[in-house]
């Protein structure tokens, strides 16, 4: 579904993606491990059109994103969930999951579709049902972790960029939400996953790959990586 082929993305002079190349099979869940700075962020920012790689090549279902506008690459079914959430803060949680469904709007989506996908979210997301009035600042962390997934599956992505789903998060949270993970996988939607914690990234994902100073130094099934002592000692902390 996604292939990203000798991918070479700059922040000015400084090289952050060093011919990168990964692949996404449709239906899978993928996750991207590494250290701080290591390029993962970079790597979905670079995916989802706000960073322009200087090199390679990024398919998506066949068609060539390498230098396609943000606004392009969600029609076409890609959704990004950025780090830290950032939700519109003085928006309601309503008006940030219409919002979602923005670019729905030209695409003969009609306003019962976009009320069902909303019904879809408030049963995946119960604490969010009810509170479709408050602003979205005033939600904790972890609801507003939960209203930035709902807004970006009200577009019907056909992949989901999660970048650090748990950051910040409680433990109870975190389960949670990775469970919501999983289940939105189970529906249909393919997950590429970035996540510092690796043990439960590795344990969500099918694969993984994981990444040093921009390039991808380890990859595999998710179970072998878990296995790997190069990983258990880098990333697992043991």
């Amino acid at each position: 579904m996604l292939s990203l082929k000798n991918v070479v993305t700059c922040y000015g002079t400084i090289r952050a993606l060093k011919g990168l190349s990964i692949d996404v099979g449709q239906g899978e869940i993928v996750a991207l491990i590494g250290a701080n700075g290591a390029g993962k962020t970079t790597t979905l920012k670079t995916i989802s059109g706000l960073l322009t790689p200087s090199e390679g090549e990024i398919t998506f279902d066949g068609v060539n994103i390498t230098r396609c506008n943000p606004e392009d690459i969600v029609k076409m079914g890609i959704s990004h969930v950025p780090e830290g959430r950032r939700v519109f803060s003085r928006m309601t949680v309503m008006e940030n999951l219409e919002l979602g469904a923005y670019s729905r709007s030209g695409r003969g989506q009609g306003r019962q579709q976009i009320h069902d996908d909303l019904d879809k979210v408030f049963s995946l997301f119960p604490q969010l049902k009810g509170r479709e009035k408050q602003l979205a600042g005033t939600l904790s962390g972890g609801e507003q972790q939960m209203l930035a997934m709902g807004r970006a599956l009200m577009s019907r992505p056909k992949m989901l960029l999660l970048d650090e789903p748990s950051m910040g998060l409680a433990p109870m949270i975190v389960k949670d939400v990775f469970r919501i993970i999983e289940e939105i996988n189970c529906d249909g939607t393919t997950v590429l996953l970035v996540e510092q914690n690796a043990h439960l990234a590795l344990n969500t994902a099918s694969r993984a790959y994981v990444l040093e100073t921009g390039k991808v130094v380890l990859h595999g099934e998710s179970r072998d990586l878990l296995g790997n002592d190069q990983v258990r000692q880098a990333y697992l902390g043991e």
